[in-house]
């Protein structure tokens, strides 16, 4: 299952520099679900990366930036506000999404939410 708070952590963690590579994400503290969220993360193209995997095994390599979708995607969920709430529906829903159909959801709700303001 894909870990969402990892994700949007590493997305933040990446946006600040220009090149990581894979010893800078030490600090994070489940390497295992970091390893899967940074492969799931370049597999899906939210970020640039050279970095290598074996099963669960980073083997090297460096986080080169985002992508321009995992930017735009990180721009939408951000904001702590918006994020709590995507973050309780995806939580509630316990779906394992891939990053298309996440963004599509995370649009919706921050939609939804915004709409509601409107009268």
């Amino acid at each position: 299952m894909r870990d969402y708070e990892t994700m949007r952590s590493l997305l933040t963690f990446i946006s600040k520099s220009n090149e990581l590579p894979f010893d800078e994400f030490s600090g994070f503290i489940d390497r295992s679900t970091v390893v899967d969220e940074l492969k799931r993360m370049k597999r899906e193209g939210l970020i640039s990366s050279s970095l290598e995997f074996n099963g669960d095994i980073c083997l090297g390599g460096s986080v080169h930036g985002l992508t321009d979708g995992g930017a735009d995607f990180l721009r939408m969920i951000e904001q702590p506000d918006v994020w709590r709430i995507c973050i309780h529906t995806l939580k509630a829903a316990g779906v394992d999404m891939p990053y298309p159909l996440l963004k599509d959801i995370c649009e919706t709700i921050v939609r939804r939410y915004v709409e509601k303001f409107i009268e």
